[in-house]
Formats: structure tokens, sequence, C-alpha cells
């Protein structure tokens, strides 16, 4: 069973006793990102959950809503509002369903989160060193785009069109994976860096 509410894109995370909402446990990693492991570590999703129970603990959900609506106002290329959503994405993702934990992403379900988002395509931008966060921020917009079941259904097309041990033309792909990635330099630039991810 999911633990996402009616109207709501990204389910929401237990942290004690409560169910948070990504903006309420990204405001509490934002508030807590000193207490985190820095770059190129990462922090493990029960560090993660520690520093949100602490912020909870400290503030309460009032203070988490508030702090969220501060973040809200703030640009997303602020790196700590980006690592704050981002690793508040991958708590919600690990968390998507009640009493068990989710799987990654396969690559091409990746590549095509990636190509639905805003994403800039870039030369030489294909390496994902150093761009979790922002990689993450760009997979979180094309998950809520298309929705889990789009990318269940749609996310073996990319590896069957660039996998070198696949490669079938795109014209003998799905319609409806067609009509969602048209420009071919951008499906290849967000499969490259889905496998890179």
């Amino acid at each position: 069973m999911e633990r996402r509410r009616a109207g709501e894109a990204f389910p929401r995370v237990p942290v004690g006793s409560l169910e948070l909402t990504r903006e309420q446990v990204a405001a509490g990693l934002y508030l807590s990102l000193a207490a985190l492991p820095q770059a190129p570590a990462r922090p493990t999703s029960e560090q993660m959950l520690s520093v949100v129970w602490r912020a909870v603990d400290h503030l309460g959900v009032s203070g988490l809503d508030a702090t969220a609506r501060e973040m809200a106002a703030l640009s997303l290329w602020d790196r700590d509002v980006t690592l704050a959503y981002s690793d508040a994405y991958v708590l919600c993702r690990e968390h998507w369903y009640r009493d068990a934990l989710s799987e990654l992403l396969p690559a091409g379900a990746v590549a095509l989160a990636l190509y639905a988002s805003d994403i800039k395509v870039t030369r030489g931008g294909r390496s994902a060193v150093g761009r979790g966060a922002e990689i993450n921020g760009h997979l979180m917009e094309g998950v809520s785009r298309l929705g889990a079941r789009t990318l269940a259904r749609l996310g073996n097309e990319g590896p069957n069109e660039f996998h070198p041990w696949a490669l079938t033309p795109f014209a003998e792909l799905d319609p409806e994976y067609r009509a969602l990635t048209p420009d071919r330099p951008r499906r290849k630039f967000c499969y490259d860096l889905s496998v890179n991810h």
C-alpha cells in the first residue's frame, strides 16, 4: 500500500509516529545539513532520518512548515536547497510503500524522467560525478511529471535503443515513448547520464 495521500505527488516519510511530506523532510534536512556527511561521502538513509527526527523534536511540524515556506522562496540553484530536496526525494522514494523499502529506478526509467525534466543538454555533461544533487532534483521533477506507472511501463525503451547489445531502431519502439521523447540528442544525453548516475 502506497504512503501517498490523495492529491500528493510523493509519499510521506515515516519519522517516529509522524508521516512527513517531502517538503517537511527537505526542511528538516536543510536545517541540519552540517550534521550530515559531506561530499564525496553520501549520508545513509538512517543518518538522514535521524537528522529529520531531531529537527521535528526541536521545531515541531509547524517549524518545519515555516522552514519549507522559506525554502520555497529560495532559488533551486542554491546548493543547500537542492541538496535538501534531493535527499528528501531519496527518503520519499525509499518509503513509497508501507512496511517496505523501494528499489532504485532502473537506468531506462531514470533516462525517461530526466528527459521529461528541465535538465539542460550540454556537451561533455554526461558525467554524473559531483552532480548528484542536481541530477536528483531533475529526476524528481521528471518523475512528478510522468508518474511512476509511465516510467515503469516505458522504462525499458531507452536501453532497447541505446544499449550496445540491443540497438532497437527508434521507429520500432513503443509509440508512447516515441511521442514523449522526439529529440534524439536529448534522449541519448539523458540515457548516458542515467547509466553514469
